[in-house]
């Protein structure tokens, strides 16, 4: 088989959701991005890139915080992916990145070759889901949800998050402009949750395959023990409902036995595991 790579553009979205779609039914088991989900990638700081052969055969990516990606059609020549995982490597080097992380499920495509190529096995994360709708949320003493405003309030909501995540495997620094490529461009809206003038919890709302997804959920640790976090969850899960998405997912580190109980007694399921693969360059 021969192919050639290029630099990914926003054409490409249908027919690398395609890729995506043949290779995460086999690793993950179900198809974990659509279309518009590659757009938003496509949209949040990587330098992606495509391989052909009659059409694209493979998807590869990088970013300036170390994320890559390497996937190709499951039944393609695996030379392919060791070629473009070379691609990703070489340009976060280029980058001074010291280290990158590569996320795999648990089908046997990217575990084994990962780890070929010096990979190490370094956390866990789950997918969860939650079935529509549920029950309203109730609101500890004191607290105000007020609508988001992104020009007053977008600050504020990246300083929640940044304190929030600190310490956590998700809570890699980021200015407020990274931050704001990332996930603010991409949001549809924020819950926001304040005591007095402090904005102290916040989840961050987008969607995943055309249904809910909350992307972040920040609590200060000042308001923690208090039921805010459940309360946060189950406003977003409201505000689905009321956008007529029938479930909402997240991802959870596997080391956050805090949120993962939170999740669980709001009734959420685990729907997929990740392991997070890093790379020290």
């Amino acid at each position: 088989m021969t192919w050639t790579t290029r630099p990914c553009t926003l054409d490409d979205a249908a027919a690398v959701s395609a890729v995506y779609t043949a290779f995460d039914t086999v690793e993950f088991g179900e198809q974990t991005f659509d279309e518009d989900d590659v757009r938003t990638i496509l949209g949040q700081g990587y330098e992606c890139w495509v391989a052909l052969e009659d059409g694209i055969v493979g998807f590869a990516s990088v970013h300036r915080e170390g994320d890559v990606e390497t996937l190709t059609l499951p039944s393609y020549d695996p030379a392919l992916r060791a070629q473009l995982l070379a691609l990703v490597l070489g340009r976060a080097r280029e980058h001074g990145l010291g280290k990158v992380s590569h996320w795999a499920g648990l089908g046997g495509l990217s575990g084994p070759f990962l780890e070929s190529h010096g990979f190490q096995d370094a956390s866990i994360s789950w997918k969860l889901v939650r079935v529509l709708p549920a029950p309203e949320p109730s609101w500890p003493e004191g607290i105000e949800v007020r609508p988001f405003v992104q020009e007053r309030d977008a600050v504020a909501v990246w300083e929640c998050v940044t304190e929030g995540f600190r310490g956590t495997s998700f809570g890699r620094p980021r200015s407020f402009e990274e931050w704001s490529e990332v996930h603010l461009q991409h949001l549809i809206d924020v819950v926001c949750a304040w005591c007095g003038g402090e904005l102290v919890g916040v989840s961050t709302r987008g969607t995943l395959l055309g249904q809910g997804y909350l992307a972040q959920l920040a609590v200060l640790p000042s308001q923690r023990g208090l039921g805010l976090g459940r309360a946060l969850l189950l406003e977003t899960f409201a505000r689905d409902t009321a956008d007529g998405h029938r479930l909402t997912s997240l991802s959870v580190d596997g080391d956050n036995d805090g949120a993962r109980r939170i999740y669980d007694s709001v009734g959420m399921t685990v729907d997929s595991e990740m392991h997070r693969w890093d790379l020290h360059l």
